[in-house]
């Protein structure tokens, strides 16, 4: 849809990079800007190659003016402009280094920008945009423009700051030029709004929220107060405001003033903290100008370090000189591409980039550069011609052929949409591929020249094909590799499979283009002791995988001692794939961690409900027994291990309030995604399947751990708990990953998949069974049973050597390798793993030899039967008397009943000294409005009919919160307080005293306690996220709100439940979920819900259109005085409709009296809503039917007599701080 209008619209394309503020050194961060523009640009280059009339620009530069730039170059001691040409000359080195392809280095310093601003304010003062005025208001010298009151605050020392950042602001009063920003903001908005200019789109809502100033922008300053910058033409005494002489240096560079060579822009690249200057500021300035738009504005995010905020204080700001020093230049732009997602703050860590540089481009694309170019291989030295491929190439090469043939278009899709990290993990998966086919066809032993030839043919054409689409990410490295294979075509049209036909010699060796890198601490880290480097060894070897590895180094080299967890879901029986963890905490432990072993008996159950609680209680019992026989089997000692059960604490409420906080930052595809591997997938996956990984990255916190250790397939979990947590202010840990063992039929080995493994106890026999069936072809080198011996056999071994047939092995490499050479047959070494795994087992199964292990062996593994409680037998429903028949027409006049055999049976037994009782919940997403007095109506009417009832309305504020934070977190009690009380005079006016009470959800002594909490749980494995996604957003949190709903309703258990006719669905998930786990359903009477003045459902989150009691008498008239009503018309008129649901039943019987003046009528009383409708539509005068503006006026006197009391009981200050503090933005902890 967007493709079209961005880079392929028009072949000649202008890319611009932010200008850089040139008072500091370039970071990290800049680097990664200019490497995404590059890259663009490149590919703009290779995408147009053929376009000879095509051009093609790239900007980059340095932003030089400001109160910045001059207070800095005042501490340097030197002029402004001798500070800026330092600063500017670093990033146009910088950039020369990165190989950033721009064709236009610009300084706003440069005399020609200067000219083009000057030239612009003319234009925008000629057409009447600018204007001089007196301005007033607070400026941050940081952020180099004026704030608006409501983004700042004073700070504990009585001063005013940013409430973001905290920098100081400063009330500044004098005479600056204006412009009319004002005029644009609804332009603006339209624009983004109706467009995809933004991308990814997930910044269009930042990008209509940087929307906020409704006034107009002061565009100047005063030439006293800044002298450093662009004078405004005319008028000396001012100077151009910095961030308008900064946005122009897009069309300096374009030409502007003169003839533009190419505008707009095709591509602006921004960082999303400047958002609001080039997605509000610049279109507007570009709409007064009367020039054309950006085609596309692509925001990112940030770098972090490790997942921390670059600071100074904190010293880890990183230059990327040393990156380069340390990576090379190629290596520095391949990392920050694959690890920049623009959509997210991205991590920048010295060991991941080395990682990735030498896992991709070191053994990933050179070696098998340089394997297959060696004399020995390649003896003529020839790019083979194109023939037809010899047989069983071609069968090897089937999945490599067809990941070639769809590599051109895939990556044309995903540079056009600017996701380069997709491109190179579509380019390394293939390369991947084409390393395992050169490895399994082990062309140094080839001795058919046929073969080898169309070996090396499809091995030179996925080098060839991926190295020239990899040109815009890493040039150099891609001419090297072009280079070596002799291939002068390197257009896109040539990245195909074949096109390279003709053949030729290669090019000259040149040897390795990057060499294996050394791993490395950080710049300036600290000397580490020799014991902390024993000790780190030792945490570290035989890992697949280590997060956080400096902090780890520096916890070992300090007093204290470092904490991790293991954790093991309490599911199937524990497998020898088990021995793999055991032998690292043995590790742990000798290295001085303290280690404690989870056994997550919550996060069984979350699993797709694998056990009953009961069955899972015998289990814990058996894993403890069995993982401590493991591991005194390996002589690990136990003293210095502890050992947890997860809901000894899980159910506890300080956690509780946690996961609840986790679900509402936490997008429903980033749990699903963070669970993917560890939590059992299904079509439409269950709530508790997304809590998992939340509850596990939580674990971390109540376990007081420093780090956590698991499987690899965990991995997504643990970046799930270093992004989250931090947010909470809960830490960071560092992650340890080991490997996983294959199973005996290829998959992961599983507990609860059992053709997969072998279990601890099984007997001595069938372990052999299973290890002498399973597979073990030398094509598939990383089957069950050399990975056993690799994560298994050789870490318990070590350092003694392992001897089979005659052979000694001291390492596993050496054994494959015997083993792929036939040096070793299949049985010899299926009998040695089968005899060490037994010889191992049996002293397992002598530990375990007790009748505490047998009974929880076999309570444990019963088979169990589906999860879903047996629903309890339905009661007969009863006969009702004439006058209960009386009561339930009564209550069903007008609304729609849901699980209506259960009202019949409590109305069977209701009598004036049992009444109904009756229940509505309010959940206090915004502000309290009328839609809230239709229940109370109701309840009023059910009683003034002589129905025996008694109500509660219940305030549940935390659904508020789930939905989209619609109150904040530390807000929550305080918005319950403003509800209940809003509540208590409402029911005082409408003298509901003896039948209706107010109750605070919070308040009941069950609320999120153990049990509730467990049957939260409980629910959350009963129901999937598509039938609980219920509110808009993207937050698990949603999907929790029935579940709340449903378990606060059986905490209070009404007879009825009253619901808007929106939320029917509410009634149908909580009938279910209740039958569910044995409790009887609730009935729910579904009424019509009170119209906004926009004619759409009032609701607390259109708070322009909802009717407050707390509105002024004014606000309310004017709100109702614009909302639709047409005249004779009852279609969508919102005071007619107001009438009925609202002042006919305040009015309860008497007239509603409506003054008109004589010429209109007269005045007229009507004692109906049909009386009104007549008079409206036909009139009882029909020259006279009745005026909406005297309808509405008569409308709004009856409500406003309502509100009026309301108004006199909040009219006090403390009941005004009541309602400010529900609406405050606190994040803290509630009260």
């Amino acid at each position: 849809m967007f493709r079209s209008r961005f880079f392929i619209r028009h072949s000649s394309t202008y890319v611009t990079s932010p200008i850089f503020y040139a008072n500091a050194e370039p970071h990290i961060g800049h680097a990664y800007t200019a490497v995404l523009c590059d890259t663009a640009h490149r590919w703009n280059q290779l995408k147009n190659f053929k376009d000879k009339e095509a051009k093609a620009l790239f900007s980059i530069g340095t932003d030089e003016h400001g109160s910045k730039i001059f207070q800095a170059s005042q501490l340097a001691g030197t002029t402004p402009k001798q500070f800026c040409d330092q600063v500017s000359s670093k990033f146009s080195t910088l950039f020369d280094t990165l190989n950033i392809s721009h064709t236009h280095f610009i300084r706003t310093t440069d005399p020609e920008h200067a000219e083009a601003v000057q030239h612009f304010w003319r234009v925008l003062q000629n057409r009447g945009h600018i204007y001089k005025s007196s301005y007033s208001g607070y400026y941050s010298i940081s952020e180099e423009c004026f704030i608006p009151e409501n983004e700042v605050e004073k700070n504990a020392s009585n001063k005013m700051v940013l409430k973001t950042t905290g920098t100081a602001v400063e009330w500044i009063e004098e005479e600056n030029y204006m412009f009319r920003l004002s005029e644009f903001r609804e332009k603006v908005g339209e624009w983004i709004e109706k467009t995809d200019v933004v991308w990814p789109l997930k910044y269009k809502s930042l990008a209509l929220d940087s929307l906020t100033m409704e006034d107009d922008l002061s565009i100047s300053r005063t030439r006293k107060r800044l002298s450093w910058g662009i004078p405004v033409p005319d008028d000396p005494s001012q100077t151009v405001y910095v961030w308008l002489d900064a946005l122009v240096n897009y069309l300096t560079v374009s030409g502007y003033p003169k003839k533009k060579s190419v505008w707009p822009p095709t591509c602006q690249v921004i960082g999303k903290d400047i958002t609001k200057f080039h997605l509000y500021y610049w279109p507007a300035f570009l709409m007064a100008a009367d020039l054309p738009l950006p085609q596309r504005v692509f925001v990112h995010g940030h770098w972090l370090v490790d997942n921390v905020k670059m600071s100074k204080s904190l010293g880890n700001v990183v230059n990327p000189k040393e990156a380069i020093d340390k990576f090379t230049s190629e290596g520095l732009r391949y990392f920050l591409l694959k690890q920049g997602n623009p959509s997210n703050d991205c991590s920048f860590s010295w060991n991941s980039c080395l990682e990735t540089v030498n896992s991709d481009l070191v053994n990933n694309v050179g070696n098998l550069l340089n394997r297959s170019t060696v004399e020995k291989i390649n003896k003529r030295g020839t790019y083979p011609r194109r023939v037809e491929l010899e047989k069983k190439v071609k069968e090897d090469t089937e999945k490599l052929l067809e990941m070639l043939e769809e590599s051109r278009e895939k990556c044309e899709e995903l540079y056009d949409d600017m996701y380069y990290y997709k491109v190179i993990e579509q380019l390394m998966l293939t390369m991947k591929e084409a390393n395992r086919v050169f490895q399994l066809s082990q062309p140094w032993k080839e001795t058919d020249p046929e073969r080898l030839e169309s070996l090396l043919f499809v091995t030179y054409e996925t080098i060839r094909i991926v190295s020239i689409l990899l040109q815009p990410i890493t040039p150099k490295m891609a001419a090297f590799c072009l280079d070596r294979l002799g291939v002068d075509q390197r257009s896109l049209e040539s990245a195909r499979f074949g096109s390279y036909a003709s053949g030729g010699k290669l090019g000259v060796d040149q040897g390795v283009f990057i060499g294996q890198l050394e791993i490395m601490a950080a710049p300036n880290a600290e000397e580490i002791t020799e014991e902390t480097k024993q000790r780190r060894e030792l945490v570290l070897r035989n890992l697949q995988e280590s997060l956080g590895v400096d902090k780890l180094t520096g916890q070992l080299g300090t007093p204290k001692v470092p904490h991790v967890y293991w954790g093991t879901a309490t599911t199937g029986k524990p497998h020898v794939g088990y021995l793999v963890p055991m032998r690292k905490i043995a590790d742990f432990l000798q290295a001085g961690l303290k280690v404690t072993i989870l056994f997550a008996d919550l996060h069984a159950y979350l699993d797709n409900m694998k056990s009953t609680w009961d069955v899972l209680k015998s289990r814990v019992v058996y894993y403890e027994k069995v993982i401590i026989a493991l591991l005194e089997s390996l002589d690990v000692p136990i003293g210095k291990l502890h050992f947890k059960k997860g809901t000894e604490y899980q159910l506890e409420r300080d956690y509780t309030d946690h996961v609840l906080q986790l679900t509402a930052q936490v997008s429903l595809r980033d749990a699903l995604k963070a669970g993917a591997e560890v939590v059992k997938q299904v079509e439409s996956p269950l709530l508790s399947g997304l809590l998992y990984p939340l509850l596990q990255a939580l674990d971390e916190q109540y376990l007081k751990v420093d780090g956590q250790f698991g499987g690899v397939d965990q991995r997504k979990i643990f970046i799930l708990a270093e992004e989250q947590l931090p947010k909470l202010k809960l830490g960071k840990r560092w992650h340890l990953m080991n490997p996983m063992v294959p199973g005996l039929t290829g998959s992961k080995m599983s507990s609860s998949e059992e053709d997969s493994k072998i279990d601890v106890l099984d007997e001595s026999e069938k372990v052999r069974s299973k290890i002498m069936g399973a597979a073990c072809s030398r094509d598939q080198p990383d089957n069950g049973v050399l990975a056993f011996y690799n994560y298994v056999l050789f870490p318990i071994v070590s350092p003694n050597a392992i001897e089979i047939s005659n052979q000694q092995f001291f390492d596993f490499n050496a054994l494959k390798q015997a083993y792929l050479d036939g040096k070793l047959d299949e049985m010899a070494l299926k009998t040695f793993l089968s005899d060490f795994l037994v010889n191992l087992l049996d002293k397992v199964r002598a530990k375990c030899d007790t009748d505490e292990v047998k009974e929880a062996k076999e309570k444990g593994y019963i088979k169990v039967v589906e999860a879903e409680s047996t629903p309890i037998p339905e009661e007969p429903i009863p006969v009702l008397s004439a006058e209960q028949k009386a009561w339930k027409e009564q209550i069903q006049n007008g609304g729609e009943l849901f699980s209506e055999d259960e009202l019949v049976r409590v109305l069977s037994s209701v009598s004036p000294s049992k009444p109904l009782h009756v229940m509505f919940v309010a959940h206090g997403k915004g502000k309290f409005h009328l839609g809230f007095v239709s229940p109370l109506l109701r309840i009023k009417a059910l009683a003034d009919a002589g129905v025996p009832v008694k109500a509660t309305i219940l305030v549940s504020d935390l659904e508020a919160y789930l939905d989209n934070q619609k109150v904040s977190w530390g807000a929550i009690e305080a918005r319950g307080i403003y509800y209940r009380e809003t509540f208590l005079s409402l029911i005082k006016n409408l003298k509901l005293e003896d039948v209706v009470e107010v109750k605070v959800a919070a308040e009941h002594e069950k609320y999120l306690k153990k049990d509730y909490v467990l049957d939260f749980y409980k629910m959350a494995s009963a129901v999937t996220r598509d039938e609980t996604t219920i509110c808009e957003g993207t937050a698990l949190s949603g999907n929790l709100v029935p579940l709340i709903y449903s378990l606060n309703a059986h905490i209070y258990r009404p007879d009825l439940l009253i619901i808007g006719n929106d939320s029917t669905v509410f009634a149908d998930l909580s009938a279910r979920l209740l039958k569910y786990f044995g409790y009887p359903a609730i009935a729910h009477l579904a009424i019509q819900t009170v119209p906004g003045c926009n004619g759409q459902k009032m609701s607390c989150s259109v708070p322009d259109f909802l009717l407050d009691p707390l509105d002024t008498p004014k606000q309310t008239k004017t709100k109702i005085a614009r909302s639709f009503c047409e005249p004779q018309n009852l279609e969508g008129n919102v005071a007619m409709q107001l009438a009925d649901q609202i002042v006919f039943p305040l009015l309860n019987g008497s007239s509603l009296n409506i003054p008109r003046s004589s010429d209109n009528g007269g005045d007229v009383a009507v004692s109906s809503y049909k009386e009104l409708e007549h008079e409206f539509v036909t009139g009882s005068n029909p020259e006279f039917p009745l005026h909406p503006g005297d309808l509405k006026n008569a409308v709004v006197g009856v409500i406003n007599g309502l509100f009026d009391g309301v108004r006199a009981d909040f009219s006090g200050k403390e009941r005004e701080k009541l309602v400010k503090d529900a609406f405050t933005v606190s994040k803290g902890k509630k009260k």
